[in-house]
């Protein structure tokens, strides 16, 4: 089962120096994780998880997130 160790709630602590669009574009990528862990794909094996097109827009939106938060 896919764990998203509560990303979205993570990424909005204080102590992280991130601007309001980067605390929403980490709130829109949690929900995202979080749809997919507890839908109806949360049983899918882990090649079936890599293999699924849902998957793959989450792979998008996660290298996309990268592009804008702080290194």
């Amino acid at each position: 089962m896919l764990d998203t160790y509560r990303f979205e709630k993570a990424s909005q602590a204080s102590y992280l120096d991130l601007s309001d669009a980067q605390r929403a574009s980490c709130l829109r990528f949690g929900k995202m994780l979080e749809t997919f862990a507890r839908g109806p794909k949360a049983e899918l094996s882990d090649k079936e998880t890599i293999d699924d097109p849902e998957w793959d827009k989450i792979r998008k939106a996660a290298a996309d997130l990268l592009k804008i938060l702080p290194t």
